[in-house]
């Protein structure tokens, strides 16, 4: 049995193989039963009991390997459903502002309404003071000691 064959080569294709493991089937128990059972037969086919070790590392190895391509992948696409909430959050405040602003301008058209009617009543009234006022003083002289007004009703002074 070769060293380098045990350190370096089936450790890394342990990494590799779980790292794909892990993307298709999403379970780092799944991945590590399945590299487990491989080793477990390549332990007893070609080797002798004493990969059987190799053979529990390397499942440790798969383990921790597809767990922490879980976590990474996990964290991405969290970060990326993030970021689109971030976006869909920010289109819908703008769209709350744009609301907010159109109900305002609407209200706002309401009020100029309500305010150009109070204005015109007003206009009216005054229009309607002035000219009973100009024809109360041109008659003033003449109603000062009759003391009464067209209407009917005596005059207080």
């Amino acid at each position: 049995m070769n060293i380098l064959l045990i350190f370096f080569a089936l450790p890394i294709a342990t990494i590799l193989i779980s790292i794909i493991l892990e993307r298709m089937a999403k379970s780092p128990i799944l991945v590590s039963s399945f590299v487990f059972a491989v080793f477990l037969i390549v332990t007893f086919t070609e080797f002798n009991i004493n990969f059987l070790i190799a053979t529990i590392v390397y499942t440790i190895i798969a383990f921790l390997t597809a767990w922490i391509t879980r976590l990474i992948s996990f964290f991405f696409t969290s970060m990326h459903d993030n970021e689109d909430k971030n976006i869909n959050e920010d289109n819908s405040k703008d769209k709350e502002l744009i609301d907010a602003i159109e109900n305002l301008n609407n209200s706002t058209n309401k009020l100029d309404a309500i305010i150009n009617r109070i204005n015109i009543k007003l206009n009216n009234r005054v229009d309607n003071d002035t000219a009973i006022k100009s024809t109360s003083d041109s008659d003033f002289s003449s109603d000062l000691f009759s003391n009464r007004i067209h209407t009917g009703r005596r005059r207080k002074f």
